[in-house]
């Protein structure tokens, strides 16, 4: 009677009257069922290490069950015993390499794995986490959270254990456009090349998928968010600018690197009711069902954790039912944020909190993605609902420190932001929000503080690899800078912000070959770059390769006429050329395009009238611009015919 009160009360919640009851069947009996229905009553009830001290003081007396050891090394790890947890799991296997273990050996099952490759993963043991996920999902293919973090460590053959799945019939194999989830892995690492320099560097093909305009399904979200949302009250906004993530144009300043290939304008969320395959029966009741679902959820996130955007596709081919649900929305929002596709993000991420008010995962994405877009009413909307719905997430925290940024309250942002990663440390995001906070602040130490928490938290996060780059180069550690780079870009490959800076940064390091390589790579992933080409041509005439320096920025004015970077380095070019005639005349209209440019344009002025002997005419230009140019620092900087290294570092902030 006992035992079956005990455990209706723990069905139901109330945890103080199972323990009572708990305790007084675990005095009477004193067997491994009631020690373990007592523990649970305690891990159930928020005291993890009260559980944690019962089992250990029962593991001194006699040798614990399995589910007793599993729960224990469940308490362990809650209470950031890592090496603990480690041994307790292993402790029937005699061995203390996980690669040595066989996987039925452990005798707590798929979930033990799990568990140990948590563990492992919190310990560094990088590929003895990926094995115990490995044997987790071998035993048990649904244990998806085995498969995220296998995704989440790089694992290319992470779609390899769903194979067994694609011998069944496929959802987005009734999709013409769609790649077969037995082939993601090799459409994702397929068309690698090699750097100039000869090190291995995975670059993607220059074709470019047309599904990276295309909004998945047709069933019509047609809600938008409000905007004639009044913003709340803020404090007081502080001047400065911020990091933003748009693609990279000359004359715009990007916070964070993300892939910036322009797509045609893309429709909002229209869908056509196209019906399922007719080849498999819509019950979940069906194997095939089952199998086909996961095997087309793998192959989509496993495309995502890569960047490829034809995982839309893959989601695409989803029944209506299952693509109308919080997770799969909100990755396809996450998708069109990755792919800087703000507006179709915040359309996703618009319906996940239309239909799906109490989800909270990926809003810190839509937040961002809303500061991007510059919605103050909206993100203030979202910040105040996801407070009010749990100020104890991180996803709130990270709301509010958008709003706070975007009303140009920096210091109580970064607050905000550090309160986000103080809730989670394994929130990678909130770290790396933080830091490129800290950047802007020009706080570069401790910006590389919060970069490394963010990558101890998650090893495969790009955006902390490319903000550590920017604070090395700031400070002048080129070689440091490079390596981060070029870990970023090997995680995305895809993104042509990255391989941008990269050709910013060789110049400097006297590799001007390698540089122009990077630029054209950049510009084969995104042929409006600008940014890209400009230092392109820069790079040219640094190279005294002065024609092909004049076509780029000349196909560069066609692109960007009123942009006075162009015409600064129109000038400089002609003047190599000893053409003072176009060289004054391209300075001129330099001048009348950006008249404020004494702090970055100055110099470049006045070096270029010295070389045209026209000295004497500088005073009367320069002067009267006293004001902070409002075109990017990075494209006057560039333009310096020697060194310039700090002032190019502070282009890094982008």
């Amino acid at each position: 009677a006992l035992r079956e009160r005990a455990e209706y009360y723990a069905a139901r919640g109330v945890y103080s009257c199972a323990t009572m009851l708990a305790e007084r069947l675990h005095a009477a009996q004193h067997d491994d069922a009631s020690l373990h229905l007592l523990a649970e009553c305690y891990h159930h009830s928020g005291c993890a290490r009260q559980c944690r001290a019962l089992l250990l003081d029962n593991a001194a007396t006699r040798a614990l069950s399995a589910e007793n050891r599993f729960l224990l090394a469940q308490c362990c790890f809650e209470c950031g015993e890592s090496t603990e947890t480690v041994e307790v799991l292993l402790a029937d296997s005699q061995q203390c390499n996980v690669l040595f273990v066989r996987k039925e050996a452990l005798s707590t099952g798929p979930e033990g794995w799990y568990l140990l490759g948590l563990a492992m993963r919190q310990l560094k043991q990088v590929e003895q986490a990926k094995q115990c996920f490995r044997n987790c999902l071998q035993l048990d293919r649904f244990m998806w959270s085995a498969f995220e973090c296998l995704c989440s460590l790089g694992d290319a053959d992470a779609a390899c254990v769903f194979n067994e799945l694609t011998q069944c019939h496929d959802f987005a194999a009734s999709s013409t456009n769609a790649a077969p989830a037995s082939a993601v892995t090799g459409l994702i690492n397929s068309n690698a090349k090699k750097p100039a320099n000869g090190t291995p560097m995975e670059i993607p093909s220059n074709s470019t998928s047309t599904s990276t305009s295309i909004l998945p399904r047709a069933l019509v979200f047609s809600d938008t968010p409000e905007s004639g949302v009044t913003a709340p009250q803020l404090p007081a906004a502080s001047s400065g600018l911020r990091i933003t993530t748009q693609p990279p144009r000359v004359g715009k300043k990007t916070r964070g690197a993300h892939r910036c290939k322009d797509s045609p304008a893309v429709p909002k969320l229209v869908f056509t009711t196209t019906p399922s395959p007719a080849t498999v029966e819509r019950s979940p009741r069906t194997d095939a069902y089952v199998n086909s679902l996961f095997s087309t959820l793998a192959g989509a996130y496993l495309m995502t954790t890569r960047f490829h955007p034809d995982a839309l596709l893959r989601l695409d081919a989803l029944p209506l039912e299952q693509y109308r649900t919080p997770w799969v929305l909100t990755l396809v929002g996450r998708l069109h944020f990755q792919l800087s596709q703000y507006e179709q993000a915040c359309t996703a991420f618009a319906q996940v909190r239309r239909l799906f008010p109490y989800y909270l995962h990926g809003m810190e994405h839509y937040s961002t993605a809303l500061w991007h877009l510059r919605r103050h009413a909206e993100l203030s909307k979202l910040a105040h609902e996801l407070s009010e719905l749990d100020s104890r997430s991180p996803q709130a925290w990270c709301a509010i420190g958008n709003c706070l940024s975007l009303y140009r309250d920096r210091p109580n942002a970064i607050k905000a932001f550090k309160k986000a990663s103080q809730i989670d440390p394994g929130f990678a995001y909130a770290h790396t929000l933080a830091g490129h906070e800290l950047i802007a602040s020009d706080e570069h130490e401790e910006a590389a503080e919060c970069f490394e928490r963010a990558l101890a938290a998650d090893p495969e996060h790009y955006n902390a690899w490319y903000g550590l780059g920017v604070v090395h180069f700031r400070l002048s550690r080129h070689d440091l800078a490079e390596r981060c780079f070029r870990r970023a870009l090997e995680i995305n490959a895809n993104n042509s912000v990255l391989a941008t800076y990269l050709g910013l940064l060789l110049p400097l390091l006297g590799r001007h070959d390698e540089a122009l390589a990077m630029l054209d790579h950049a510009l084969e992933l995104d042929d409006s770059n600008t940014l890209a080409r400009l230092q392109k041509a820069i790079v040219y005439d640094q190279t005294a390769r002065t024609e092909e320096a004049l076509a780029e920025l000349h196909t560069l004015a066609r692109i960007a006429p009123t942009e006075a970077a162009v015409e600064y380095a129109l000038a400089r070019v002609h003047t190599h050329c000893g053409d003072k005639i176009e060289a004054t005349k391209h300075l001129q209209l330099a001048t009348s395009l950006d008249p404020h440019s004494t702090a970055g344009g100055g110099g470049v002025l006045q070096s270029i009238y010295e070389k045209l002997h026209l000295a004497e005419n500088t005073t009367a230009i320069v002067n009267g611009a006293e004001a902070k140019p409002q075109i990017a620092v990075e494209n006057l900087s560039q333009l310096q015919p020697q060194g310039g290294e700090e002032s190019q570092a502070q282009s890094m902030e982008d």
